[in-house]
C-alpha cells in the first residue's frame, strides 16, 4: 500500500517524513513537522479518493481540515508559490 494523501485548505499532499531522530521527534511533541518532501496539488473541494481512469485504481484522501499542522503547511506552500487562494469546501460526492 503507498503512501495517504492529505486534505487540507485547498490543496492535496502527500509527505514523506524525515527520520525520527531525538530531535525530530522532540519536534513533534510540540506541533512542529519536518518532511523531507512533500508533493501537492490544488484541490478545491474534499473528495474522499481519486480515480486513476487509465488503471480504474481508487487512491483514498484523508480529510486533514481540522489538523493545524496540514493547513499550516497549505498556507505556507499558497503563500511561498503565489498560488491564489480559492475558497475550500467539503464535497459528499463518492462517498
Amino acid at each position: 500500500m503507498g503512501k495517504p494523501l492529505y486534505w487540507a485548505a485547498g490543496l492535496v499532499m502527500v509527505t514523506y517524513s524525515l527520520p525520527s531522530t531525538e530531535a525530530v521527534v522532540a519536534d513533534q511533541l510540540q506541533g512542529r513537522a519536518h518532511w523531507a518532501h512533500v508533493a501537492y496539488a490544488p484541490m478545491t473541494r474534499y473528495e474522499s479518493y481519486v480515480m486513476i481512469k487509465e488503471s480504474n485504481v481508487k487512491i483514498p484522501i484523508i480529510n486533514a481540515s481540522t489538523n493545524p499542522i496540514f493547513n499550516a503547511a497549505a498556507a505556507w506552500i499558497k503563500k511561498e508559490t503565489g498560488m491564489k487562494p480559492r475558497p475550500a469546501s467539503v464535497s459528499n460526492a463518492g462517498l
